[in-house]
């Protein structure tokens, strides 16, 4: 388990968009990062393996108006998509590729990524749309 853990870790280091990257906290079986659009408006983008019982959770700091477009690659039957917060409405109407608006002044959106039973590699990206 260790030993996938470092590679996973290994691989969103290497395959992220280090200028929307705030800070990557892994821990047993669970990954949390937390991004921003502040700075860097361009879509963020990681690519990363998942499997049994471990979570892949990417937090975005969104804020009242904002909207985003979420969307995981390949989009297979064992691999899960989790979009939650506070504030926010979530189109689900397109499996893989759902876009969420904000409407609480201040927010976290929380993307959360399982895989069960096999394991999976997947390619989430995160574009901030115009309002």
């Amino acid at each position: 388990m260790t030993k996938f853990l470092s590679i996973t870790l290994a691989f969103s280091f290497v395959f992220a968009c280090h200028n929307h990257l705030l800070v990557t906290k892994p821990e047993l079986s669970r990954e949390n990062t937390y991004i921003s659009f502040v700075k860097n408006t361009k879509p963020y983008q990681v690519t990363a393996e998942i499997g049994g019982e471990s979570i892949h959770h990417t937090k975005v700091i969104a804020f009242s108006g904002e909207r985003y477009l979420v969307e995981v690659t390949p989009g297979h039957e064992d691999l899960d998509l989790y979009i939650d917060g506070v504030g926010i409405e979530v189109d689900t109407s397109d499996g893989f590729k759902r876009v969420v608006r904000v409407s609480a002044s201040e927010t976290f959106i929380d993307i959360s990524l399982t895989a069960h039973p096999n394991s999976q590699q997947f390619t989430l990206q995160v574009s901030q749309l115009n309002p």
